[in-house]
């Protein structure tokens, strides 16, 4: 395998990894970043790459209290993911 392709698929996961942490998010709002991976069943280091892709585009905020650090989506996020759940009848 070359690098290249090596590197294509390391970024494709961790592109991957930031929509399942975005949607789920989206799910249950705002969450400790220490159990962030735990919930999506995921290794941290690839949740935390994924973490530093979404805040890098803008897409979710941190909020400090105290010694603990939670992630959510910013407000035009949260928006974009109510529009994208299917509407119930």
């Amino acid at each position: 395998m070359s690098k290249a392709a090596g590197e294509d698929r390391v970024v494709a996961r961790i592109a991957e990894c930031a929509a399942t942490v975005a949607g789920a998010l989206g799910e249950v709002g705002e969450i400790n970043i220490l159990r962030l991976s735990e919930y999506l069943g995921e290794r941290s280091a690839l949740t935390y790459q994924a973490l530093g892709w979404l805040a890098h585009e803008g897409r979710i905020r941190y909020r400090q209290s105290e010694s603990q650090v939670f992630v959510s989506l910013t407000e035009e996020e949260k928006r974009k993911h109510e529009n994208d759940k299917p509407k119930r009848r």
